[in-house]
């Protein structure tokens, strides 16, 4: 096979080709498409950019995937499979503005190129400063450009603007006579999230298994963990098993009936059964509880359905 020695090394100069080519908030709504057709199931490279929409393993689709690699919010096995990320769940379904602004700083902070950017303080700088910068750095201009209003648009997103730097002289000889500044992040602390029935509890142990699309999180609280908590949890999961194929088992045997043909709300109705007949207006949607429909009026009260008689001249 013939080599391009020189060529080799251009290709090696331009680092712009090594950035990220879709923007954090654009590479987000990919890993939402990736996990809505496969959830967080490991498949090939092949069936991955089936499911954003390419038809094959084209330059298109490679570039998505190498910008969902940047970005943290797939795993790959090269070569083998492709999955969607934990860092991608929680950007998808973060628990709480907290988590999300964490993630989407974590993601952002990841492609090495707007990581080194973020470090010398140039989230701060206008993109034309950026651009020169990068071009002085081995990148193309059209690269450089394409690099920077991107860097800028993903520190917007992840509220970075306001992030200050913290300046650190570090001695580089042993007489400490050449000093240097080296720039490091200091982002606003995000408190870790802490759900209210563990607040104030010794937290033993977390552990968190992926069921099919689903997540399972499991907290011990308490003073000291055994073997026989684990095999107590073990019999607690299996009655927890067994309610819910009870529950699985009255669902299917007993339907749930179709929604009464009212009109969405809000509406006006009529209230009327043995004790009472006024006029009342409907705001919430219904809900079947207790083996009938309910609907809720503007005063929060419940009303069955079957005793509600719509206006329907209204």
């Amino acid at each position: 096979m013939y080599f391009n020695a020189t060529m080799n090394e251009e290709i090696k100069k331009d680092r712009s080709r090594n950035y990220p080519k879709l923007s954090l908030a654009a590479s987000v709504e990919l890993a939402k498409k990736l996990y809505s057709k496969a959830g967080k199931a490991k498949i090939s490279p092949e069936v991955a950019v089936g499911a954003l929409g390419y038809s094959g393993m084209n330059g298109a689709a490679l570039a998505a995937l190498g910008t969902l690699t940047h970005y943290g919010l797939i795993d790959r096995e090269r070569g083998k499979s492709v999955s969607i990320s934990p860092l991608a769940i929680r950007l998808i379904h973060p628990l709480n503005s907290e988590q999300e602004i964490a993630a989407k700083r974590e993601s952002a902070l990841l492609p090495q190129v707007f990581k080194e950017l973020f470090d010398a303080g140039f989230h701060k700088c206008d993109t034309a400063l950026i651009a020169n910068h990068l071009i002085q750095n081995e990148f193309t201009p059209d690269g450089a450009r394409k690099a920077a209003n991107m860097f800028k648009e993903n520190i917007e997103l992840a509220k970075l603007q306001d992030s200050s730097i913290n300046d650190s002289v570090e001695s580089q000889t042993e007489d400490k006579t050449a000093d240097t500044v080296s720039h490091k992040d200091v982002l606003p602390p995000v408190p870790p999230v802490i759900p209210d029935h563990i607040k104030g509890k010794t937290v033993l142990a977390t552990y968190t298994a992926p069921l099919g699309s689903n997540e399972a999180t499991i907290t011990f609280t308490g003073e000291k963990l055994s073997v026989e908590d684990f095999v107590a949890l073990a019999d607690f999961v299996d009655y927890c098993k067994r309610q819910f194929e009870r529950k699985q088992k009255s669902e299917s045997s007993n339907p749930i009936p179709p929604k009464p043909a009212f009109p969405e709300p809000p509406f006006v109705a009529l209230w009327k059964n043995s004790n009472k007949e006024k006029m009342v207006k409907i705001v919430g949607q219904p809900v079947f509880q207790k083996g009938e429909y309910v609907y809720q009026d503007d005063g929060g009260t419940l009303i069955p359905a079957n005793e509600l008689f719509p206006d329907l001249k209204k």
